[in-house]
């Protein structure tokens, strides 16, 4: 530990890490602040544009001598209008007297309350309320920021609640009466609370994207090779010796072209001196043996480097593989939050109807493609090269998001997500390949474990961007954006997954491997009770029906985006302390249970309340029961499966488990879309909940009653009969 702080790299971007979140950190509150200057200003600005809308409408109708105060419908129109724009309160139309003749929205009495005939006469009935009064963290935060940003533009104070924008009606040149267009001061919050709540996402997100990148440059560029060069001269102290691999850094790689020069002179050396005691041999046989233990001397203090066990910067390889991954998983991330209604959109565009199951099959088609995929692409990874298949995937996931962006209906829909999920499998298994490739079995633990980092950050950052750009932006645009992203992560790939590794293909398995794994009756129960179930809700409740259920309660893109993220918050704060837990104390078998109790818990009272609130709790039930279960399930397929292990090896018992998980991942869209369609959203999370909770006590039961492996007692000894056979006379 006292290593690692004395390391200049590491306080170097320790340093650089907190100088970062400092100035990413007040340029988004300066930011806040400006947005704040201008939030009044801009409410009323949308309001005069519909104001001049309804002022044209009237004009037109005095310009046929419909007198001001006889218009017919008028009451009609305005409430229409209101409609269409929800954050409008009430609209209302005066005459010159101030007396209201029309209005929509609130009563006529608070109206004429408000503005009416007491505002005429000069006595307003309401007190002026104070914007600040009971504003919570969010207006404080408003009020903060304005005192480094400056004043707002607009100070005019709310009447009775609400901000009055007044539109002048004129006809024939002369002013008739006045619309007034309210807005609340409890929308003002809400809108302060959404920017304070995107500004903190938005600087949150902006920090972890650039301590990828940190990260990635400071190990690729420094840190990676520079360590790299340590251990190669430590080496040469050992009389190990083999010329340096060239840095990224100009100073490390002229210091590795020195030491580089000065090996080569000293194994010239050594070759010169070997060749000399070979000829002294020749010329002087009467001290052959003293020569010879020279000889012996000089290959046991010098020796050239075996290069099977030439230093490898595998901090750059590793790195390189996460920051590839963080790129190919954000790429996808971030069409989270809109991907079923974006394919609602396109169906009834195309005349497919607004049936749910239709929805469901572009997002089963990815997943599924992805699942089946997998198999062959791991193979010719090896073949084709981890790079070139990296590459090669990126572009075809990049051809698929820019595909779907441009449109052409939904059995094209359906193509772009198929090639989008082949690219997305090419692209992990070439990372994941990347790492085992280059590290020993001492030293995969920790490359899994930062490859995996980038795709838990991905699955942080992904849906909130993706939210948040498509208020803005528009679906169309953030699927461009994703196949811009994908198409970096090729482009990366060239630089990151540099270096050949010792390709180790795993040996064939005999045939049959997987019948007779599935053999197990232990292990069949936990890929049918806790695998599949765990993978079908995560597609089919968060990935589809939540973004529905929310665009449904008129929660925006970027709210649907914060309310898929809490998922991978929970998975990235709770799965690492529930996984040691469960190390510690061996009770991955209990993990895995309790934790898909809860996951299935959490969605069974949508069947009562299918708003928000009960949105939430799900979202929140899934992240936590998943972290606790997630991790455990590979370790207690490990324990399960150590016969089968033992005779096959780890990887077709790891590969029926994850094409398992797969298969459940593209089975939950279509299945939670035909639920959907008979029981309604609401009806169909909870189904889904109380189906995994059936299956996870079914998971409980069996292996209380089982446990994890049979019992000796169970077992019979083949090797010692429990009759001997008399021996024959």
């Amino acid at each position: 530990m006292g290593e690692r702080a004395r390391n200049p790299v590491l306080r170097l971007f320790a340093f650089t890490t907190l100088l970062l979140t400092l100035t990413m950190g007040l340029a988004g509150f300066y930011a806040f602040g400006v947005s704040q200057r201008y939030l009044l200003p801009e409410l009323d600005l949308k309001a005069r544009t519909v104001g001049v809308a309804i002022a044209d409408k009237v004009a037109l109708a005095q310009a046929q001598a419909i007198p001001f105060d006889r218009f017919v419908g008028m009451d009609e129109y305005l409430d229409s209008v209101r409609q269409a724009q929800p954050d409008i309160d009430y609209l209302g139309i005066t005459d010159t007297r101030g007396v209201l003749l029309y209005h929509a929205g609130l009563d006529q009495d608070d109206l004429r309350t408000l503005f009416g005939e007491e505002n005429a006469r000069g006595a307003p009935a309401w007190e002026d309320d104070d914007p600040d009064d009971e504003g919570g963290w969010a207006l404080w935060l408003s009020q903060a920021s304005l005192a480094l940003s400056g004043p707002p533009v607009r100070e005019t104070p709310p009447r009775g609640g609400y901000y009055d924008t007044q539109v002048p009606l004129v006809s024939q040149g002369q002013m008739v009466g006045t619309l007034h267009i309210g807005v609340s001061v409890g929308f003002y919050k809400e809108e302060i609370a959404r920017q304070a709540t995107d500004m903190i996402i938005a600087v949150v997100i902006a920090l972890l994207i650039t301590f990828e990148l940190l990260l990635a440059t400071t190990t690729l560029a420094l840190s990676g090779p520079l360590d790299t060069l340590v251990s190669t001269l430590r080496l040469s102290t050992q009389g190990v010796f083999s010329r340096p691999l060239a840095g990224s850094a100009r100073e490390i790689d002229r210091l590795a072209h020195r030491a580089g020069v000065v090996v080569d002179a000293l194994l010239d050396a050594l070759a010169t001196l070997k060749a000399r005691l070979i000829a002294l041999q020749e010329r002087h046989p009467e001290r052959q043996a003293r020569l010879l233990a020279i000889d012996q001397g000089l290959d046991e203090a010098v020796r050239p480097v075996d290069p099977d066990k030439r230093p490898v910067d595998l901090a750059s390889v590793f790195i390189g593989a996460r920051l590839g991954a963080f790129l190919f998983v954000l790429a996808e991330e971030i069409t989270r939050p809109f991907m079923p209604v974006f394919i609602r959109g396109v169906a009834e565009s195309s005349g497919w109807g607004q049936s749910d199951l239709i929805m469901g099959l572009p997002m089963s088609m990815f997943l599924l493609v992805v699942a089946l995929s997998m198999p062959g692409v791991a193979s010719a990874s090896e073949r084709l090269g981890r790079r070139r298949t990296f590459i090669a995937g990126a572009v075809l996931s990049s051809v698929g998001l820019v595909g779907a962006a441009l449109g052409g209906g939904f059995v094209a829909l359906l193509l772009w997500r198929a090639l989008s999920g082949l690219g997305y499998a090419m692209t992990f298994v070439a990372c994941q390949g990347h790492v085992l490739d280059h590290a020993d079995p001492q030293q995969r633990a920790r490359g899994v474990a930062l490859f995996v980092g980038g795709i838990t950050a991905a699955d942080i950052c992904g849906p909130a961007i993706g939210g948040m750009l498509a208020t803005r932006l528009g679906f169309e645009a953030v699927l461009g954006i994703g196949g811009a992203l994908a198409a970096g992560a090729a482009l990366l790939g060239v630089w990151a997954l540099r270096g050949q590794g010792a390709l180790r293909p795993a040996p064939k398995a005999p045939r049959g491997t997987m019948f007779k794994l599935l053999g197990n009756g232990r292990f069949v129960v936990l890929l049918l009770c806790t695998a599949v179930p765990a993978k079908l809700l995560l597609s089919g409740a968060l990935f589809f029906l939540v973004p529905l259920i929310a665009t449904q309660e008129g929660a925006s893109a970027g709210e649907v985006g914060r309310l898929v993220m809490v998922y991978g918050l929970a998975s990235f704060l709770l799965a690492t302390p529930f996984a040691r837990q469960a190390d510690r104390w061996g009770l991955h078998g209990l993990a895995v249970g309790v934790g898909a109790l809860i996951a299935g818990l959490g969605l069974i009272p949508m069947v009562f309340d299918a708003g928000m609130p009960g949105v939430i709790l799900a979202v929140v039930g899934l992240g936590v029961g998943q972290a606790l279960s997630i991790s455990p399930q590979l370790a207690l397929v490990m324990r399960v499966c150590e016969d089968e292990v033992t005779r096959y090896g780890q990887a077709p018992v790891v590969g029926l488990y994850r094409l398992a998980e797969r298969l459940g991942g593209a089975l939950g869209p279509v299945g939670a879309s035909a639920l959907a369609a008979v029981l309604g959203y609401g009806g169909a999370m909870a189904t889904l909940g109380a189906g995994a909770v059936v299956a996870a006590v079914v998971f409980c039961v069996v292996f209380l009653i089982l446990g994890a492996r049979p019992h000796p007692d169970d077992q019979i000894d083949d090797e010692e009969p429990l009759i001997r056979p008399e021996a024959s006379s």
